[in-house]
């Protein structure tokens, strides 16, 4: 099954605060002129129900909901670029986590979403095999039709089984484990 990421780089964008440009614009004539064979950014929205601008200083850049998202998803299409969403999973609210990653997935012109699942504390780690089912279903049911979920996950020893990962499998398009 073909998937958005098929033959395509792109960059990840994590945080305003982590890059030297002021705008997004800058940022994307950054990427253009230093990666031409780029395909797009996949762009941290949020991380449990806390959209990204939580983490991040740099106003013009940061992500508060889904019009902060179309302003990214447009200024990456005027240079022919294309929008990739990232978020964090944490399962600690899981309908306010449906709610925020869901609203990111139906701003116009982003082309998939990056569930990263991971093991520990500070991320998906103890939480529930129900937790994980609700999550993964929730998310999906709450996207648009056709729409691209992909999980990202560290494959390593028991972290698979520690977020659960059947859970995920049906309700995901692609897998890409963290090597």
């Amino acid at each position: 099954m073909p998937t958005p990421f098929d033959k395509r780089i792109f960059w990840i964008h994590w945080s305003g605060s982590a890059v030297g440009e002021n705008t997004i614009e800058e940022l994307v004539e950054t990427v253009k002129q230093f990666s031409p064979n780029v395909a797009g950014i996949a762009i941290k929205t949020s991380d449990g129900e806390d959209w990204q601008a939580r983490y991040d200083d740099k106003a013009a850049m940061e992500i508060k909901g889904p019009d902060d998202i179309l302003k990214w998803t447009k200024a990456l299409a005027r240079r022919g670029l294309q929008t990739y969403l990232w978020h964090v999973v944490r399962g600690r609210n899981v309908q306010g986590e449906i709610n925020v990653v869901t609203a990111a997935c139906r701003v116009p012109g982003v082309r998939a979403m990056i569930l990263d699942v991971e093991d520990g504390a500070l991320y998906f780690g103890g939480q529930s095999a129900a937790t994980a089912r609700a999550l993964a279903s929730g998310i999906k049911a709450g996207a648009p039709p056709g729409f691209h979920l992909a999980l990202n996950f560290d494959a390593r020893g028991n972290h698979p089984a520690n977020i659960h990962i059947n859970e995920w499998l049906p309700n995901v398009q692609s897998l890409h484990p963290m090597v």
